[in-house]
């Protein structure tokens, strides 16, 4: 199901030389759980771009599924690994680097330093620089507003634009004076969702700095159909990492007590996280057999159970440290296969799911509310399969690589065609 269909984009051809070389900058890279990375990295590479990664660190377990390795996403990755020790290789690198480039180095931290007192150490802007110096990028793409933090004095030192793209937590996490350096220097800012832009304003990002860019999803969902099934058991599907935003303990709640009022259904939940143990006691306090943890699973098995599934649920919310949701990918790979979707009214998943066309829309932390929406796809399954067929529709046309990908390809040679003038 997710082999790419051969008419979504093109492939890779002389374009390469027009369009401008990427650096993606990144903490942790791939993770499964942030496979829209993956999507939007492979997108870009069977446009024509040549793509490289530079990560801060390598997870302790590696996103490796078919795709990976078929688009040899490893060997076009560079992890800094700051983490553990620096060798003496390490070290040597950084002093060819320092003799090479000492004097433009030298300026580069003294401008950063003088404008954001940081004590970040000038041999540490040695080794950010020394892989990015072994070939000439046109675009640095930071991801995550804190790992702009992280990689911000590569601007001062490589002059070249500086992209930084926001996804949730990292608005709500830092304060308007920790951003307003990364805010004056960068290039441009890109939002998953208007609500997510104008909290950004609100930081003090500048308006015409920010671009509009939604995550676009893999293109072999909206060639996967639902499985028919004749059985009468309703089967919920969440997924997502166990951790507070995404509300898995009141998702079970909710669910729980649909069993408790007499309805055949069934609530798989798939994903590992800090949380998955106390979830599990939770459903060994209900004595219910209709509610499975699954813990952590490829990206295949995701797609087969949503395929499989009748009603996608996922009840996100602000944890209790502020992390919240951006626009969950899942959310629209739920709509590509025609599953009509609960959730919640969270930052920007109204931009995804259409109350009361393409889904049901609840407040957050409101269990009773979240039962009864559910309550009401149980109750009427022409609705249910009607908003399924608009979701579809809708994630089609708003949420595919055709409609987001020349949005990001137009911001890239904007920025590379000023930097030339």
């Amino acid at each position: 199901m997710l082999e790419n269909p051969k008419s979504t984009v093109n492939k890779i051809n002389s374009s390469l030389k027009n369009n401008p070389r990427i650096a993606f900058l990144m903490g942790y890279f791939p993770f499964f759980t942030e496979a829209y990375r993956l999507d939007q990295y492979i997108g870009l590479v069977e446009k024509g771009y040549d793509v490289s990664v530079f990560a801060w660190n390598k997870p302790e377990e590696v996103c490796t599924d078919g795709e990976v390795r078929k688009y040899r996403i490893l060997e076009k990755t560079h992890y800094y690994n700051f983490n553990r020790k620096r060798t003496i290789k390490d070290l040597l690198n950084i002093l060819v680097q320092g003799i090479k480039n000492y004097v433009k180095a030298e300026k580069a931290f003294k401008e950063y330093w003088e404008l954001s007192n940081n004590d970040r150490s000038f041999l540490n802007l040695l080794y950010l620089s020394t892989p990015l110096l072994k070939e000439k990028y046109d675009i640095l793409h930071v991801h995550f507003g804190h790992n702009g933090l992280r990689y911000l004095p590569l601007k001062f030192f490589l002059e070249i634009p500086f992209v930084i793209s926001f996804y949730g937590k990292d608005v709500t996490s830092h304060s308007v004076e920790e951003y307003s350096l990364l805010f004056q220097m960068a290039d441009a800012v890109t939002v998953l969702s208007d609500r997510m832009g104008e909290e950004l304003i609100n930081l003090g990002c500048p308006r015409d700095k920010i671009t509009k860019v939604h995550v676009w999803i893999h293109p072999g969902f909206f060639q996967g159909n639902r499985i028919l099934r004749n059985e009468p058991t309703t089967r919920i599907f969440s997924v997502g990492r166990a951790v507070e935003k995404k509300g898995f303990a009141g998702l079970i709640t909710a669910v729980n007590s649909l069993i408790i009022k007499g309805y055949d259904l069934k609530l798989d939940i798939l994903g590992d996280g800090p949380l998955l143990e106390s979830l599990k006691e939770q459903v060994q306090r209900t004595g219910s057999e209709r509610i499975k943890l699954w813990g952590s699973v490829d990206r295949k098995v995701v797609c087969q159970e949503l395929e499989a599934s009748d009603i996608f649920v996922l009840n996100a919310c602000t944890a209790s440290d502020g992390d919240q949701e951006g626009t969950p990918t899942v959310l629209m790979e739920a709509g590509a296969v025609g599953l009509p979707v609960v959730s919640t009214f969270h930052t920007g998943i109204p931009e995804v799911v259409v109350h009361g066309k393409t889904g049901l829309l609840v407040k957050e932390n409101d269990t009773q509310e979240l039962a009864r929406a559910i309550e009401t796809l149980l109750n009427d399954t022409n609705y249910r399969e009607q908003l399924g067929a608009n979701g579809k529709q809708y994630i089609q046309k708003h949420y595919s690589i055709e409609s987001q990908l020349p949005t990001l390809e137009n911001l890239y040679h904007t920025l590379a065609k000023s930097t030339k003038l």
